[in-house]
């Protein structure tokens, strides 16, 4: 795992000297991702300039080092990630092309003359990993950058006054080239404060812009293009299951292709172990790494000081159940409050799912004793693990028969619940309080006004009912199935939730927290549900088999079962949940309260008066953090970034 950056063009004017303190510049402000070692390369003719950190894996000699060149010296690429089947790759150029001359083990290695003999479309579609890497072509005189089917590991790029292209994998290295600008995109804001991320292929600041996952771009300097080239999408493949089998089958090749996935991702040349949160898709992963190890695997989960919020006692059940080696950390508000200030710092850009905090905690305790931890993210969009999810799936049918008049009439009882009344039911039915549940509900009223599966995504997923209600900007449109249609023209309104999860919410939220809080660490991230077999298995299965006796993810509760026994992890999903709103009120209010009534409000020319209403309600009533903590992110980043 690794961090690249470099730049194309340059003034004339510009010394050598100069221009190689800027590349080591950017190159060394990334060096969290990759601690190990540091390169360079450039040609002061063609105006290329290529930087790497790198996070040594596999491959711990020299021979693994990057920037490298493959056989023909055609390609000099810097590449941040790891290829599965990397072993696999290399008996096919050894077998088609009789390939002898390999300098060492990497995957690296292997990728780079994948590309260099196949050509880099052949190249993508054999590769099953993780990745985004920037490639130039001595030949073409292009440069290539790349991305991941799913978008786990980033790379922002764009031109500057249309002389300088800059590419990275986090913003912050973009800084230390005098050409880069700092104005921020009022659309990229607007999405970000209902969206808690910025989603690609945008980026905070004008002309700079995020790779969109399963892409690859050519840049060409003379030309001043940008061609952005799609070599991969989800697609439903008809007849790639017989329905008629018995269940078991099911259950038996996903048992399988699982199994084959996460001994892939178990190979490494440093300390290995597993994120295990009690959950059904992390408590599946670790199960089977221990199933498959020779010795006792480490397994890590956080927990708060809060019992109300507190799982970390069904991890703990479950990691002695399957014999792990398992670790322990705990976290309280103050633990928060100190992490505050840098996480503007870990996640460059800003980023406001709560859930940052635990997986930074998580990941900074975890690098302690290894180096690579597996994950179980992924799972839920891949088998119907959300709310949302089921919902499309027992009720949209019948509510979207409904004409909207009557839909209407069924929201004025949701409508009339107040914050007390729903947070004294939760508290006694569930012994917990709530403090998202308000919000979700005043949710659930917006979208059953919703004409169709986008719409009611967008209302879902969106903290405010305008996109532009905080930011005086144009409203901002995003095209989620434009694309998708084109190859999956009769998909079930199931299929596309959980597609829209899949491309929107998944790599922009999840995949971006879980890479910015490990990366800031140097721990390297992989996830078993997102491996080539495994996306294809859980895209082609049928939905009967996702949502069934009233159970999200059946099957994988159905593999999970042959590790662990039902009552271990049959309860309600909670997911990486913290009690930002009764925090906002307690140890982070003056933090809060600093942020909101401080001259950035109205240098931004955000909407005052929606704010400080929002933020008096709060104080009152206990119910807006969900709505606030991407405004005081999005404000502690601003400060920071001046």
């Amino acid at each position: 795992m690794c961090g690249i950056t470099g730049f194309l063009g340059f003034e004339n004017n510009s010394t050598s000297s100069d221009l190689i303190n800027i590349l080591n510049k950017m190159t060394n402000s990334l060096i969290h991702r990759g601690p190990d070692d540091s390169g360079v390369w450039y040609n002061f003719d063609d105006k290329i300039f290529i930087g790497h950190r790198r996070l040594s894996v596999i491959d711990l000699k020299d021979t693994g080092s990057q920037p490298m060149t493959s056989f023909s010296q055609r390609y000099i690429i810097s590449y941040n990630g790891e290829i599965y089947n990397y072993k696999y790759l290399k008996k096919y150029l050894e077998n088609k092309f009789n390939v002898s001359n390999w300098k060492g083990t990497s995957d690296t290695e292997i990728l780079l003359n994948c590309i260099d003999y196949l050509g880099i479309d052949k190249a993508l579609e054999l590769v099953d990993g993780m990745f985004a890497f920037a490639l130039w072509d001595k030949k073409e005189k292009n440069l290539i950058l790349a991305r991941d089917r799913i978008g786990e590991k980033p790379i922002y790029y764009g031109w500057q006054e249309n002389k300088t292209f800059l590419f990275t994998s986090e913003i912050k290295s973009m800084y230390f080239h005098p050409s880069f600008k700092k104005i921020i995109d009022k659309k990229s804001l607007s999405m970000f404060l209902n969206f808690n991320n910025v989603p690609a292929p945008h980026s905070i600041y004008k002309d700079i812009f995020k790779l969109s996952p399963g892409c690859y771009a050519v840049v060409n300097l003379k030309n001043k293009y940008i061609e952005v080239k799609k070599y991969w999408e989800p697609k439903i493949e008809k007849n790639t299951f017989d329905l008629n089998m018995k269940e078991n089958y099911f259950v038996d090749n996903l048992t399988e292709i699982l199994k084959k996935s996460i001994s892939n991702q178990m190979i490494s040349d440093v300390p290995i172990g597993a994120f295990l949160s009690g959950g059904i898709d992390s408590s599946l992963v670790s199960s089977i790494m221990q199933s498959i190890s020779n010795k006792k695997i480490d397994t890590f989960t956080v927990g708060f000081e809060k019992k109300s919020f507190n799982e970390a006692p069904y991890a703990k059940k479950i990691a002695n159940h399957i014999g792990t080696n398992h670790n322990e950390i705990y976290i309280n508000e103050y633990d928060t409050k100190n992490i505050i200030p840098n996480l503007c710092n870990i996640y460059n850009e800003p980023f406001a799912d709560s859930s940052q905090i635990p997986t930074f905690f998580i990941s900074k305790f975890s690098k302690q004793k290894i180096t690579v931890a597996l994950s179980g993210d992924g799972g839920d969009e891949l088998f119907g693990g959300y709310n949302r999810h089921f919902f499309v799936k027992k009720y949209w049918n019948y509510i979207n028969s409904l004409p909207l008049f009557i839909r209407n009439i069924l929201r004025v009882p949701l409508n009339l619940l107040n914050e007390n009344q729903i947070n004294f039911f939760t508290k006694y039915l569930f012994n917990k309080p709530n403090y998202n549940l308000p919000l979700k509900i005043k949710k659930i009223s917006l979208a059953l006004m919703s004409r169709n599966i986008e719409e009611l995504f967008l209302k879902l997923n969106n903290n405010w009912e305008k996109n532009n209600s905080l930011v005086n900007s144009e409203e901002y449109q995003i095209n989620l199935f434009e694309e998708l249609y084109k190859k999956n023209e009769k998909l079930s309104d199931f299929q596309k939730i959980t597609f829209l999860d899949l491309l929107f919410y998944l790599p922009n939220d999840i995949l971006t927290k879980v890479d910015r809080a490990s990366m800031n660490v140097s721990l390297e991230t992989r996830l078993p549900f997102l491996s080539k077999d495994v996306l294809n298995f859980g895209l082609n299965l049928d939905e009967n088999l996702k949502i069934k006796n009233n159970q999200s993810k059946w099957i994988l509760r159905k593999v999970l079962s042959q590790f662990v026994p039902n009552e271990y992890f049959n309860r309600p999903k909670s997911g990486f949940a913290i009690p930002i709103s009764e925090w906002l009120n307690t140890s982070l209010c003056d933090w809060s309260e600093n942020l909101i009534f401080s001259n950035y409000v109205n240098e931004l020319n955000l909407n005052k008066e929606l704010i400080y209403k929002t933020w008096s309600d709060h104080k009152n009533k206990g119910n807006n953090g969900p709505k606030l903590w991407p405004i005081l992110i999005f404000l502690s980043w601003y400060e920071n970034q001046k």
